[in-house]
Parts: structure tokens; C-alpha cells; sequence
């Protein structure tokens, strides 16, 4: 029987290096599979050979089971530090019921455990890159964030690392705020990315705004919230939206509808399988849009921004750590969009509708596309914004806004807690499940 399996092993292997070469042979694909040179790292940080902005700093972040070690390139620096109090029992401390699990779960001490999770994060991620991130800030004024490609690997992949604290003890400026951090599976990809990114940089603006689909799947609570927040995202591109929302949000609608558009918005639920991540899928009206699909289903998807708001990306087993887990945002720029927002965990109706309002009235705004910003800067300034409004602030915004009528339609009892002039979304748990992939 070993013998049986030797040979069929041998056989597969034999395929697949034929398969390669015939890959290899193709015009642009000389290098496909092969190990990735520092002259293809580097590439991230060239600002010539694309519109889109380089990265400033390139952070590669792995765990291993004797620790971690993250490695910071730029032009400047190129180092490699070693994350000693990364190790399996922080690991096991940071995904326990006390930490992000319950985060996940959406437990009454979600705010208490986000607290703590991010606290773990500091002192075994960032308390030993800060010097060598300092050098990168110091120097500059900041008010200018550099640009940030994130890549990390394994368990770290699910986690809000650009929410971590850079000063000592947890406190001070986020990583956010010192950079537009920028998510990706590797610098290769991510070098893909930017020059889709260039090449769709000009083009019209025109949304596909999918909102709260029935009849819901079982287990899946309303989502009028999210509704409201899909019809003023449509109301936003005018005659050039197109708004499926309800009954209307099917997968055969949906479909026929991925590849018209620079913008696509789901305010729905999700599924994010850790074990079999192409099984991951957005719920829809009659059934799944999932990644595998999207993957081979053909077509390319022609959106330069995939925004996904209201996604409910469970993770199944927080102990079985993903090694390379490919999430919604992931797969759809796998599918050909070169950059997808999604989140971490899901959040309040208010906070939501709040920041995806800012998130597209800057991508949308001034009118001259050269002053947009681009869609990871755009999501920086909107977090940054949530992250610093005040109750009396956000009353205004809701009384005087298209998302603010919207959501008093369908949630005629919205109440914002605290003072006039306290910040109610100031906490992580708020802003911080929402990350940019791609470029």
C-alpha cells in the first residue's frame, strides 16, 4: 500500500512540474511558481513603475511555534527583528474566550476583550519593531503617514494589527494613524494589484450597492441598518447605481450585475470558512455568492473597489490557526478587483452607516479625480474621523445627512450614548474591524 501511494505521489508531482512548465512557457509567466527575488520584493516600493502610490515600508509578520519575526523593508532600513513573546502561549492568550474569540462572538465583554487582545498584540508584536518603525517616522513630519504594505502570515491574518498602539503600554498613536496600512497576501500580489489599480484609477464611478437580501438564512438576524446604508450609497453615484436590496438581491441578479461596475457594496451577511476558506461566501437572497466561484467562474470582476460593510466574517475555530486563510476581501481581489474592504468583526448599525458615508464621500469627493484620494487613504480618514466625532457631532451628522434619514426610516429609535462632547465610537471595537486589502 505504501508503494501504491509512493507512485501516485510521483505521478501527481511529475503533472504538476509539466503543468508548471507549460505555464512557464507563456509570455509573462517565465517566473510563475518560483521563490520571489529582492529585486520582486522591491518592486512595492517603486514609485515609478506604476500611478498608484509605492508603499513607503514593506512589514512581513510570521509566527512560528518558538516565536515570531517580522521583517521591515524600506529604503532606508531593511531589518529583520525577532518576536520572542510571540510564541504559542500568547498565541493561545491572544484567541482564548477571554480575547478575540469573545470579540467574534460578540459577547457583552467584546470591548473588555478587544482591550485585551490589542494589549497582547502591543507587547509581542509592537514593542519590539517600534525602533525600527521609529526610524521611518522620525524623520518626517507627522502629519504625513508613510505607506504601509502589512503581510502577515498564519494567525496573524485575522487579526486588526494596523489598530496596535505604537507607544509603550498600549497608548498613543494607532498604527493607522502613522500609516495608510494596506493589507496583502505577498509583495508579488500586491505589485498585481497597484498596476490594476492604476489602469481603473480614471475610471467613471458607478456602484452596485446590494443590501440586506431575503428571505435571510437561517440563523441570520435583519440587517435594516445595512439596507438604509446600501440605498444612500446607491443615491450617492445617481443614474450610474444600480440597488439590490431585499427580495431584489438574489444570486442570479447579483451575478448578472458583477461585471458593470468601478464600485461594488455588499451590506450583507457573510460566512469565512478557516478550513476551507473557498468555501467562504456572501449570503444572498436564494443562496451563496462563493469565493470559488468568483475565483472560476470566468469572468473577471472590472470593480476597482469591492466594499463589504456588513459581513459577518465568523471565524469557525479560533484554536485551528489559519496558515494561509483567503477571506472575502482576498478572494475578491483574487477574482480581479485590485482592492476589497472588509471586516473583522461585525459592528453597530450607526457606526457602520457613519463610516461608510465618509469612506465614499471622499472617494466621490471633489469632483477632480487627480485630489481623490485613493480608496486605502479614504478608509484611513474615514476610521480616523469615527474614531475622533463626538455624540453631538454625530447627531448633527444623522439629522442633516441622505444615510441619517435612511436609517431613521428603518431604526426610528436611534440612540447615541454619552455626553455631548464625548467620542461614543472612539473605542476599536468601532472602527478597527474594517481593513483595505489590496492596492
Amino acid at each position: 500500500m505504501a508503494d501504491l501511494f509512493a507512485g501516485k505521489i510521483a505521478e501527481n508531482q511529475m503533472r504538476l512540474g509539466e503543468c508548471i512548465a507549460e505555464i512557464r512557457a507563456l509570455p509573462g509567466f517565465e517566473s510563475f511558481m518560483g521563490p520571489p527575488n529582492w529585486d520582486d520584493v522591491a518592486t512595492v516600493l517603486d514609485r515609478d513603475s506604476a500611478t498608484e502610490p509605492a508603499a513607503d515600508v514593506l512589514l512581513y509578520l510570521a509566527v512560528t511555534a518558538s516565536g515570531g519575526v517580522a521583517l521591515i523593508i524600506s529604503e532606508r532600513v531593511q531589518q529583520a527583528v525577532f518576536l520572542d513573546r510571540l510564541d504559542m502561549e500568547m498565541l493561545s492568550r491572544i484567541f482564548s474566550k477571554h480575547g478575540y474569540a469573545a470579540v467574534q462572538r460578540d459577547d457583552n465583554d467584546a470591548i473588555a476583550a478587544l482591550s485585551r487582545t490589542m494589549g497582547w498584540l502591543c507587547e509581542a508584536v509592537m514593542d519590539p519593531i517600534r525602533p525600527a518603525l521609529s526610524a521611518l517616522f522620525d524623520a518626517q513630519d507627522k502629519a504625513v503617514p508613510r505607506r504601509m504594505l502589512l503581510i502577515p502570515s498564519g494567525p496573524l491574518s485575522i487579526l486588526p494589527l494596523h489598530a496596535c498602539q505604537l507607544s509603550p503600554g498600549g497608548e498613543g498613536d494607532t498604527l493607522l494613524e502613522r500609516f495608510v496600512v494596506q493589507y496583502g497576501l505577498s509583495a508579488i500580489t500586491w505589485r498585481h494589484c497597484r498596476r490594476i489599480a492604476s489602469d481603473r484609477r480614471d475610471a467613471s464611478p458607478s456602484v452596485l450597492a446590494v443590501g440586506n437580501p431575503h428571505p435571510l438564512h437561517d440563523g441570520y438576524d435583519d440587517l435594516l441598518g445595512a439596507e438604509a446604508e446600501a440605498e444612500a450609497v446607491a443615491l450617492k453615484f445617481g443614474e450610474a447605481a444600480i440597488l439590490l436590496c431585499g427580495r431584489a438581491a438574489t444570486n442570479e441578479a447579483v451575478e448578472e450585475q458583477l461585471a458593470r461596475f468601478s464600485y461594488l457594496h455588499f451590506a450583507c451577511h457573510g460566512t469565512f470558512d478557516i478550513e476551507h476558506p473557498s468555501e467562504s461566501s456572501l449570503l444572498l437572497g436564494n443562496g451563496e455568492l462563493s469565493l470559488i466561484h468568483l475565483i472560476v467562474r470566468g469572468e473577471r470582476i472590472p470593480a476597482r473597489l469591492v466594499v463589504m460593510s456588513a459581513c459577518q466574517t465568523a471565524l469557525v475555530d479560533l484554536q485551528r490557526y489559519p496558515e494561509e486563510p483567503v477571506g472575502l476581501p482576498a478572494g475578491f481581489v483574487e477574482a480581479g478587483s485590485p482592492a476589497a474592504i472588509g471586516t473583522f468583526w461585525s459592528i453597530d448599525d450607526v457606526p457602520t452607516a457613519l463610516l461608510v458615508d465618509h469612506l465614499y464621500n471622499l472617494l466621490l469627493e471633489p469632483q477632480q479625480p487627480e485630489l481623490r484620494p485613493t480608496p486605502a487613504e479614504a478608509l484611513r480618514r474615514a476610521q480616523i474621523w469615527l474614531r475622533g466625532v463626538t455624540r453631538q457631532e454625530v447627531e448633527q451628522y444623522l439629522r442633516e445627512s441622505v444615510i441619517g434619514q435612511r436609517l431613521a426610516a428603518k431604526i426610528p429609535d436611534i440612540r447615541i450614548r454619552g455626553a455631548p462632547f464625548e467620542r461614543p465610537f472612539e473605542h476599536p471595537i468601532y472602527w478597527a474591524p474594517f481593513s483595505f486589502h489590496g492596492a
